[in-house]
Order: C-alpha cells, then sequence, then structure tokens
C-alpha cells in the first residue's frame, strides 16, 4: 500500500493553462489576425489602385498615339492653298470635335489618287466627267476643288468607266481645269451618354464608332502663325484662321471604368503637342 501511495500524482501537480494565460492567448491571436486582416485589405487596396491607375494611362496613352498618327499625316495629298482643307473642329470646352482629312494613295505605288474633270460640272449635278477613275471607289469621299481654290466634301455613290456618281448635288459650279481628290476623314469626339464615356471616332462621315473607353474630357487647341506670338486658339473662326494653323495641342483626360471602394475613379490627364508635317 505505501508502494502505490508513493506512485500517485502529488496534490500540488498542475495539467493545462489557466484561464489568464487563455485570455492572453486569445487576445494576442486577435491582434495579430487583426493585423493580418488590415495588411491583407491594404495590399488589395493598392493592388486595385495600381490596376486603376495602369488602366488610365494606357487609355491616355491609346487616345494620344492614334490621334498623333492621324495627324501627322493630315493634308497629305491635298492642296495646300485655297481652302483649309486638313483640318476642322468645334470648342465645346472640354469636349470639343477634331476633323482630320488625309488624301488616299494607291496601294501599288503610293502615289496621291487625284484627278481632273474632263468637262466642266454645272450645280446641281451628281456626275462628275473625270480623265480616269482610277483609284476611286464607292461609298468613299471626294474633294471637288474649282479652280477658285474653293471646294466641298462629297460621297462617291457610284463608279463607272469615266465618272464619278455622288451621292449628292454639286454646291456650286465646277470648271473642267477643277481637280477631285480621293480622301479620307476622322471625326474625335467624345461620347458622355453612356457609363464610361469613350472617345469615338466617325470615319468618312459614318457613324461613331468607340475607340478609346474612359475619356470623359478631349480638349483641343490651336498655334497659330506668325511664332512668335504663336497665338493660341480653342478654335479658328474662319478660314484665314485655319490656313495660319501650325501646330494642334491635344490634351485628354482619362477616368478608370470602375470606382475603388471609396466609390472614386481614377483620372488622369495627358497632352502631347502635334505638328502636322503637311501643314508647316
Amino acid at each position: 500500500m505505501s508502494r502505490l501511495r508513493d506512485l500517485s500524482p502529488s496534490s500540488g501537480s498542475t495539467t493545462g493553462y489557466s484561464l489568464i494565460e487563455l485570455l492572453v492567448t486569445m487576445t494576442l491571436s486577435s491582434i495579430v489576425l487583426a493585423g493580418i486582416v488590415w495588411e491583407f485589405g491594404f495590399v488589395s487596396r493598392t493592388r486595385m489602385d495600381l490596376e486603376q491607375l495602369v488602366e488610365a494611362q494606357q487609355s491616355a496613352r491609346a487616345a494620344i498615339a492614334v490621334i498623333t498618327q492621324e495627324m501627322r499625316q493630315a493634308g497629305a495629298c491635298l492642296p495646300r492653298t485655297g481652302d483649309p482643307v486638313a483640318l476642322n473642329g468645334t470648342d465645346g470646352g472640354t469636349r470639343d470635335t477634331l476633323t482630320l482629312r488625309i488624301g488616299r494613295v494607291r496601294r501599288n505605288d503610293l502615289t496621291c489618287i487625284r484627278v481632273q474633270l474632263s468637262a466642266a460640272a454645272p450645280q446641281g449635278s451628281s456626275v462628275l466627267q473625270v480623265q480616269s477613275t482610277s483609284g476611286f471607289t464607292a461609298d468613299s469621299l471626294v474633294y471637288v476643288r474649282g479652280s477658285t481654290g474653293s471646294g466641298n466634301t462629297f460621297t462617291v455613290s457610284g463608279v463607272s468607266m469615266n465618272s464619278l456618281l455622288l451621292s449628292t448635288p454639286l454646291d456650286a459650279y465646277y470648271d473642267a481645269t477643277s481637280w477631285v481628290y480621293a480622301l479620307e476623314e476622322r471625326t474625335y469626339a467624345v461620347d458622355a451618354s453612356g457609363d464610361p464615356p469613350v472617345l469615338t471616332v466617325r470615319i468618312d462621315g459614318g457613324a461613331p464608332q468607340p475607340l478609346v473607353p474612359g475619356v470623359e474630357a478631349f480638349n483641343v487647341q490651336y498655334v497659330t502663325t506668325p511664332c512668335p506670338p504663336c497665338d493660341t486658339l480653342d478654335a479658328p473662326q474662319d478660314d484665314e484662321e485655319w490656313l495660319l494653323v501650325r501646330e494642334v495641342g491635344i490634351e485628354v483626360t482619362v477616368r478608370s471604368r470602375k470606382p475603388n471602394r471609396a466609390g472614386e475613379y481614377m483620372r488622369l490627364t495627358s497632352r502631347s503637342n502635334i505638328k502636322p508635317r503637311n501643314l508647316l
């Protein structure tokens, strides 16, 4: 019996954790867990903000790049005297419109597509008798320029052996020394009717097509000669001012397509000045 009593556990021995130890452990665990949750949320928010910033940067670069490429070619293969043809636009505050015109070229030899009339075309006529129809196609634009340097843009509805059929009648009389130029036209504008707003482009007078999403501001300014003083205009008011344009400033403000958790959009403004080589 004495040996059994010696093997029994001492009355002073303890097992498990005390209540205080458990409370301390739970408190420390809660603090560590809260820190981990906060860190995860911070990383998640930072990642979202970075993604939105990259998205806005890419959209801004895309808008500037597309317009810059077209702008540098504006006026190519088109007359540089008489009425201005290469550029047009309207001032709408921070939502302007910009129209660029570029003469078309033949794919085989990259020569400008232009031809002289073979007979005078009276006002109201829808037919142009030309020396050649090579390179002209239906549903494309042409610029008809008279001997006085004035002209207008028309849509070709059909092409026959030696004539171009127009979708609208001629607005004036064009003598036999008048020229016809095949051209492409691009009109850029912001469509804010949806969410997000989008920069659109109209090709050859067609319906607006979405180009760059998220563009909520599109501001265009024109720098004129002589330089100095290098006057900057929101939009030239007449043909004389358009003929003085030598540089165009483009500014776009792009927002992210989705807001962050705070309900705020990431916004980025980018600007570029472009000198159309055909206007210098």
